[in-house]
């Protein structure tokens, strides 16, 4: 895989896991120093996120936010999405109470459990992780129970992310 995006950073043996991963990104490592395998070229694309106080209206779900977990004064939030980090031109809404003051670090977290559920090798590209800025703990507290998401490709119609956290609403 590689970034389509500068500062962009993902694992250049997307889905290599036997017998376990770390293992199968080293033979892969040498493989490829050695001549013999070449790993084909997969753009990664990052999401665009944006703060929003209301998120787009949808029926639609799609994907799940699984953590939620304040630190400090940010907040992490590790997940999933209906569209795979291979397309570009998504957007990720965050609605929160109190609202984010920015978005920080994204990585693409690769979702084998999601390939597998889904029967789609493409979902295996699904999974983030993101950091959003809250600007102190209280805050950070306060809106890790109360966040909410919608991830959106280019031409298709928003999904809303299962909340961790039931009776989750968008402001």
């Amino acid at each position: 895989a590689v970034p389509a995006a500068p500062g962009f950073a993902v694992d250049r043996y997307v889905g290599a896991f036997y017998p376990d991963q770390a293992r199968a990104q080293v033979v892969l490592a040498a493989a490829s120093e050695h001549g013999y395998y070449h790993p084909p070229k997969q753009a990664v694309h990052p999401y665009e996120v944006r703060i929003v106080e209301r998120l787009p209206a949808t029926e639609r779900a799609g994907g799940r936010i699984d953590t939620v977990v304040a630190a400090g004064t940010r907040v992490v939030v590790e997940g999933w999405t209906d569209s795979t980090a291979a397309r570009p031109g998504r957007t990720l809404y965050v609605a929160s109470r109190p609202p984010a003051q920015g978005a920080g670090a994204f990585v693409v977290v690769q979702r084998q459990d999601v390939a597998f559920k889904t029967g789609d090798a493409g979902m295996l590209l699904s999974g983030f992780r993101m950091e959003l800025e809250y600007g102190s703990e209280a805050r950070a507290r306060e809106a890790a129970g109360a966040l909410c998401m919608v991830s959106q490709a280019a031409g298709e119609a928003p999904s809303r992310l299962q909340p961790l956290y039931p009776g989750c609403e968008p402001p």
